[in-house]
């Protein structure tokens, strides 16, 4: 008796055979997609970049990268996001690499900032509170005042910002 093996099955074999080529090709295309965004951040074509770390979140995942890879992509896509105003996307990806990032013991102050300052910058001072109360202690450990004072003086000042528009006292709650 012989076997007869059907398109669809003769397909599924190919298919699975093709699997690994496919992650390995779909992990090219993300850092390529993230490349092109990297160059265009350095243009100053948010929108490009945007467009570019889109195309790379999908690949990145397509191809199972790493957490890590993955938390990148998600954070640059809704950093470039918010900056161009697609502010739903923004909140989505910069949530995920946050997840991403506790997960695997990321550097979580980079999307707890973004969320921050996307939530200040739409006038949703609520819901900036917990990210601003999470970020402060941490760069604070990360002694970001002495490695980047600029940046931390300008979180700072965001948050001031924060309290000032919710009428608080100007003492963080740390």
């Amino acid at each position: 008796m012989t076997a007869r093996i059907t398109c669809s099955a003769l397909c599924m074999a190919l298919l699975a055979g093709c699997a690994p080529f496919a992650q390995d090709l779909n992990k090219y295309n993300a850092a390529r997609y993230a490349d092109a965004g990297l160059a265009a951040l350095n243009r100053g074509d948010w929108d490009a970049a945007r467009r570019a770390y889109a195309r790379a979140a999908v690949n990145a995942d397509l191809g199972r990268a790493p957490t890590r890879t993955r938390s990148v992509m998600y954070y640059e896509y809704g950093r470039a996001s918010g900056v161009t105003c697609f502010y739903e996307h923004a909140e989505e990806y910069l949530s995920k690499a946050l997840t991403l990032d506790e997960e695997s013991s990321g550097p979580t102050h980079y999307p707890l900032i973004e969320l921050a300052r996307l939530n200040l910058d739409r006038g949703k001072y609520a819901e900036a509170v917990p990210y601003f109360e999470r970020v402060l202690p941490i760069v604070e450990k990360l002694n970001s005042e002495a490695l980047d004072p600029i940046g931390f003086a300008d979180l700072l000042d965001e948050y001031a910002v924060h309290l000032l528009s919710r009428g608080a006292p100007m003492t963080p709650a740390l």
